[in-house]
């Protein structure tokens, strides 16, 4: 395990360098969305193994793979009808 400080890396070209097809991916997070996913389908597809760990508590909101809240005004854009149907 390493821990990435995101303040001089991005974190998603960290992955991209280290996931081969011997990786087995580990996601821990409190939500992500089919958008998020959608930027390391390419990545995730090449992993050995994925399993995602989602923390959440029974009683918050049911979750929303689609998008949140805050997403919902970029609907309008073009691509996201395509990158929902790549993830789901």
């Amino acid at each position: 395990m390493r821990i990435v400080d995101n303040q001089t890396t991005r974190l998603i070209d960290e992955i991209r360098a280290a996931v081969t097809e011997n990786t087995v991916v580990h996601l821990s997070c409190s939500y992500f969305t089919a958008f998020a996913l959608y930027e390391l389908l390419d990545v995730l597809k090449k992993a050995k193994h994925v399993k995602v760990l989602l923390n959440r508590k029974a009683d918050e909101q049911p979750f929303q793979l689609i998008q949140s809240d805050a997403e919902a005004p970029l609907n309008l854009e073009l691509d996201r009808p395509y990158r929902i149907r790549q993830v789901i």
